[in-house]
């Protein structure tokens, strides 16, 4: 039986007008859980994707799309907070490690509830079911380059960076032997190569690296990766959303 249009985009308008409604709530939480690592923030992450399940759920129930059981319905509703996340996810991703800062995301926020309506039209008319599958090929093609200038980035970042052997001027591939690693200290090593050096130090699960060229004093190396802490609330509201 063929699905009329109008129900159809009055059912995907509510979807993605939910998703963004969840969105400032799923922000926070994930900013404070990637800078904190705080259970809570974990909790709560999974308590709003619990919640917009439900409220997906509700909105099926309400339009009548897809018209299933209730717990088909249910599955419907994972089915696009899961994949709708996801893809937001995978597109966060891509941009931080482009460089584009939080705050630089803002004025795209609105487009954060695309990829739920395209999981959720999957579900819809066969019409809109292969528009949506053409729009998700194209979103998958763009993630797949930008996977590989994210790739290239860093693989030119790691020949061109500071660090030993790869500071600018020195052999790409430097060899072993002209490499030293000695500890300086509980979770804190000093690593001396061609033209560089740097200042290791692990703490817990983060790795904290300070590293310059030779010209550079190797206290001052010190100094600086033994001052490294995790920031403050100011300086993350003011690290996402000002600068």
């Amino acid at each position: 039986m063929p699905v009329k249009s109008g129900p159809a985009m009055a059912h995907l308008a509510a979807v993605y007008l939910i998703s963004l409604l969840t969105l400032p709530v799923g922000v926070g939480l994930f900013v404070i859980l990637e800078s904190f690592g705080t259970t809570t923030a974990g909790f709560g992450l999974l308590a709003l994707l619990a919640a917009s399940t439900g409220l997906f759920s509700v909105v099926g129930a309400a339009t009548g799309f897809p018209p299933a059981t209730r717990r088909q319905r249910w599955r419907w509703a994972a089915s696009v907070t899961l994949g709708g996340t996801a893809g937001v996810i995978v597109a966060v991703w891509i941009a931080r490690d482009l460089g584009v800062s939080y705050g630089a995301m803002v004025p795209w926020a609105p487009t954060a509830g695309v990829p739920y309506l395209l999981v959720a039209a999957l579900f819809t008319g066969l019409r809109i079911r292969l528009v949506a599958i053409v729009a998700l090929l194209a979103l998958a093609a763009g993630g797949a380059y930008g996977g590989y200038a994210v790739r290239q980035t860093h693989r030119k970042a790691a020949l061109g960076g500071p660090g030993p052997g790869h500071e600018p001027g020195a052999r790409a591939d430097p060899r072993p032997e002209e490499i030293s690693c000695e500890p300086r200290g509980e979770f804190l090593y000093y690593r001396r190569g061609p033209g560089a050096h740097e200042y290791v130090r692990t703490v817990g699960a983060t790795v904290v690296k300070a590293a310059a060229s030779t010209e550079v004093d190797e206290k001052l190396l010190e100094t600086a990766v033994l001052a490294a802490r995790p920031m403050t609330m100011d300086e993350l509201v003011y690290e996402i959303f000002e600068r």
